[in-house]
């Protein structure tokens, strides 16, 4: 068989009359033209049963829109979607990349598409998070070494504003077509989640295709792909927002379906026939329409098979089209379906030597199949299904010894493709290696189909795709043995304890073995292409001991443990595992030891409050020997990172601060820019906890300016806010306002939920200062009603605080009793609240500030003792590392007891605090 040349792109064909959707079809185009009249995204879901009609609605909405250059169409296949594939193919029709390009050709490609007009890229970041989503990288990508969630967000960031440049260059809007959704990858569902509720600045309507109760990944597959269950949760929360218009396709009533049946029969079935596919269709068009195909085919073949039983369901008459084909060609197509939809034309020359050219045009000429530029084997083609109920249908006439037999013909030719680094696999490759898992699964060599199961993994790992891995991952765990397993089923229970599903991650830790099979034999080149792709030593099961993979799976199981605040067990676990340390040789101890004082001095200090004892673990450990030769990486400073935390809770800030530049340290030791934009901010923290705000503002602003060279909008947000906070201390309120308005700006672009109510509250805070109270009421409310809605107690009590200080100050300006007594009760609100969080320190919050208010409150009301009680509270409650706190109940007690304040200010003014000077110099003035 020869290799076919491509279809050349026909004119498109005239579509159908669309019966018994009348109304359908009016609520899609309605859609359509509020989303072009609003410009925004606007999204259409076309739910129904197979067969239903969403695809000939989908036809005519698409034709009644013209411009089908103007239109990205995405269709879900059966099994496993390539990573990413609804955005991968939205980027490639945008710009204008060839399915065919991969790897370095296609970063080439987007770069130039991107180097100059509106989406012009000078410092390049634009297309690293492009490439992210196509799944390229290159090694000077300085993005990479951000985590997944803020890598995502970036990414989705610049597709949106990729998107609306586009859109408002061209001046007409995009429609972009996600057909079978409920199959489709769950990025892309990332990205629907994240972009519709956000407001844009151009018109695109998404029409997603959603089949009632439709599949899920197939079983046996490399465990990537849709989640029906997923999508449809997912679809459920997206109808209820006020972009989604949502279309179910009910079943067309009988008279409907009566008119649409003689339509498509054209005279060529009696009335009786009518009536009978009309009764036997049972509302779905798509199957009376190939009913009326069956009837005509049976009534030229035999009357008497047009006069017998009707086929039962969708698939017998597809099956029953199918069956008129050539012997030949029906031999083709069943082998091709046994591959999956698409089908690599040298895939389907090793599966079906004998085949000949003829058979596949037929196929073509058919409309069974059509060709597509190859994505696994450039300047080859792919030979496609047409529509996915064919494929079923084609896969439903082979059984699974058929099925198994012909997969075993790919296995030489699969793992010759796969030669390539891992590292440089697309997602065509990734859908063949799981092709390669089913052969082998097929053949009983489970152990090797979950070496291979392991490597999908990992390179869903290192594209940053936990849901793929995740599903990989618990694939290959459970045929694989001995420490391989063990260290599987640790790595899998960390990555769903940190998507934040703990209980799930403890069933897996506590999860064993069906049977305890002996290890078997792995090929030694798999072995180390996957050892390739690990860099944590504790996930080297070819080289660690039975005993260091237990111990390393009991800490994760422990720090499990310590996220859903079971103490006692927690505690019991990780005495036991510092007895089993100490008895512990091999090379992971060091990394065994470090993790465990990391993840103990953090539960130590965080919820037992026992700082002093978390500080005592950081020391013994790192005196260690082998912790010391252990080196500069990660684990090291993970634990200086939680030996930091404890200092700050008892006090030692110097402590802290050193702690804070030895992991400054070891980020710049290891060329990671990501590590250093955090560190940067919380070394400004510290420095802001201490009262040395001008050290915290260059922190800050270190850390933004850091976040924003490489494109870490999450951290870059985040330090801006803390910035807005320092430059409001310092007196400076439109720095602080600028800092804040770009915080929100950062925060809308990635979906930055709590920064909808912490950004106003910064505000509020900054119109305090300036006691502008119309803006105070009007910051403060929006913060409280978003606040509210998400139940976010630590705005509220941070807005209860704002509002407590802002009437305190309206009093100053005009004795009004009512404020003082309005001011009172949103103050014990706030302090309330603080002592529930045990009156902590933050940034935004100072409990001491909060506590010599409410004792200002209680003076101006002359009531002096509850004022002096409520300072003496403050004193028990707020740790004396809190600098700042207690320097703020200095001043508040020389207030109360009508001391000079001088002495206790000066703390204030040698430190730059504008606002508390200012502050204080008028209520000192009210009160005497």
């Amino acid at each position: 068989m020869s290799a076919p040349a491509l279809a050349h792109p026909a004119a498109t064909p005239a579509v159908e009359p669309l019966l018994g959707r009348d109304e359908e079809l009016q609520r899609a185009l309605g859609a359509s033209q509020e989303a072009e009249r609003a410009r925004r995204l606007g999204a259409l879901l076309l739910r129904g049963a197979e067969g239903s009609g969403k695809s000939h609605l989908l036809q005519t909405l698409l034709a009644s829109l013209g411009q089908p250059e103007r239109v990205t169409r995405v269709s879900f296949a059966p099994g496993e979607p390539p990573p990413a594939h609804g955005l991968d193919r939205l980027v490639r029709s945008v710009l204008g990349l060839g399915e065919e390009l991969s790897g370095a050709p296609l970063l080439a490609a987007l770069r130039a598409s991107l180097a100059e007009g509106p989406d012009a890229d000078p410092d390049g970041l634009r297309a690293e998070f492009l490439a992210f989503v196509l799944g390229v990288s290159a090694p000077d990508f300085r993005s990479a070494r951000m985590d997944a969630k803020s890598r995502w967000e970036g990414a989705f960031a610049e597709l949106k504003r990729l998107l609306e440049r586009r859109v408002q260059k061209a001046g007409a809007p995009w429609v972009w077509v996600l057909e079978d959704a409920e199959r489709g990858d769950l990025q892309t569902a990332d990205f629907l989640d994240w972009a519709l509720p956000l407001k844009w600045e151009a018109p695109l309507l998404l029409v997603l295709t959603l089949r009632s109760g439709g599949d899920a990944a197939e079983p046996g597959g490399s465990g990537g792909g849709g989640s029906t269950s997923a999508w449809e949760a997912r679809a459920e929360r997206w109808r209820k927002l006020e972009a989604v218009v949502d279309v179910p396709l009910a079943p067309l009533p009988t008279a409907q379906l009566s008119r649409l049946v003689q339509e498509m029969a054209a005279g060529a079935l009696s009335a009786a026939q009518v009536a009978r596919v009309t009764e036997h269709a049972r509302g779905n068009p798509l199957f009376a329409r190939e009913l009326v195909g069956w009837l005509k085919g049976a009534s030229a073949a035999s009357p008497a098979l047009a006069a017998g039983p009707l086929p039962a369901g969708l698939l017998q008459a597809l099956d029953a089209q199918l069956s008129r084909l050539p012997a030949p060609a029906l031999e083709l197509l069943r082998r091709a379906a046994t591959v999956g939809p698409r089908i690599p034309f040298d895939a389907l020359a090793h599966l079906a030597p004998e085949a000949s050219t003829e058979a596949l045009e037929q196929l073509v000429a058919a409309g069974l199949v059509t060709r597509m530029p190859s994505l696994l084997v450039p300047g080859t083609v792919d030979v496609v299904f047409t529509r996915a109920p064919l494929h079923e249908a084609a896969l439903a006439r082979s059984n699974e010894q058929e099925r198994q037999g012909w997969l075993q013909r790919l296995e030489g030719w699969a793992s010759a493709r796969l030669a390539l680094d891992a590292a440089r696999w697309g997602g065509a490759e990734v859908q063949l290696a799981g092709l390669l898992v089913r052969a082998l699964s097929g053949r009983g060599a489970a152990s090797e189909a979950s070496l291979w199961l392991e490597l999908i993994a990992r390179v869903h790992l290192r594209h940053q795709r936990r849901p793929e891995a995740l599903r990989a991952l618990r694939a290959a765990m459970e045929s694989a043995t001995g420490t391989r397993r063990v260290v599987l089923q640790r790595r899998l229970g960390e990555e769903e304890n940190v998507a934040g599903e703990s209980q799930r991650a403890l069933a897996t830790f506590a999860a064993r073995p069906a049977s305890f099979a002996p290890p078997s034999p792995l090929p030694s080149a798999l072995v180390a292409r996957v050892a390739a792709l690990i860099e944590d030593p504790l996930e080297r099961w070819d080289s660690l001991s039975v005993d260091e993979a237990s111990i390393s799976l009991e800490l994760a199981r422990s720090e499990a443990l310590s996220h859903i605040g079971k103490s006692e067990d927690t505690a019991a676990a990780f005495s036991l595992l510092e007895a089993r340390l100490k008895r512990l040789q091999g090379g992971a101890a060091p990394y065994l030891w470090t993790r465990w004082a990391r993840t103990w001095s953090w539960f130590l200090a965080e919820l037992l409050g026992r700082p002093r004892d978390a500080l005592r673990v950081c020391e013994q450990v790192r005196a260690r020997p082998d912790v010391q030769a252990a080196g500069l990486d990660r684990t090291s400073e993970a634990l200086l990172r939680a030996e930091q935390v404890a200092a700050s809770r008892t006090g030692e800030m110097d402590r802290a601060r050193q702690l804070a530049d030895a992991q400054l340290e070891l980020a710049r030791a290891r060329g990671n820019l990501a590590d250093e934009v955090v560190v940067w901010n919380a070394r400004a923290i510290i420095h802001m906890s201490v009262g040395d705000l001008e050290k915290a503002r260059r922190g800050f602003d270190t850390s933004a300016e850091m976040a924003r060279s490489i494109g870490f909008k999450r951290r870059e947000a985040i330090a801006l806010h803390n910035l807005g906070i320092a430059l409001l201390e310092q007196g400076d309120s439109a720095g602080a306002r600028s800092a804040q308005l770009r915080y929100m700006e950062i925060s809308r672009d990635i979906g930055n939920k709590p920064a909808s109510a912490y950004g106003p509250a910064s505000l509020a805070a900054g119109a305090v200062a300036e006691r502008d109270w119309p803006e105070v009421d009007r910051q403060l409310a929006e913060a409280r009603a978003v606040a509210e809605a998400n139940k976010w107690p630590f705005i509220l009590a941070w807005a209860r605080g704002l509002a407590g200080r802002a009437r305190l100050l309206r009093w100053v300006e005009g004795q009004d009793a009512l404020l003082l007594k309005q001011a009172k009760g949103d103050l014990l609100a706030c302090l309330d609240a603080l002592e529930e969080r045990g009156s902590a320190w933050t940034e935004e919050l100072d409990p001491g500030e909060y506590h010599v208010t409410y004792a200002l409150v209680e003076c101006a009301l002359d009531a002096q003792v509850l004022a002096r009680q409520a300072l003496q509270q403050g004193r028990r409650l707020i740790s004396r590392s809190c600098a700042v706190s207690h320097a703020w109940l200095d001043v508040g007690e020389a207030l109360v007891e009508g001391r000079p304040v001088a002495p206790a200010l000066s703390w204030f003014s040698q430190r730059g605090h504008a606002r508390a000077l200012l502050f204080v110099e008028a209520m000192q003035a009210a009160l005497n």
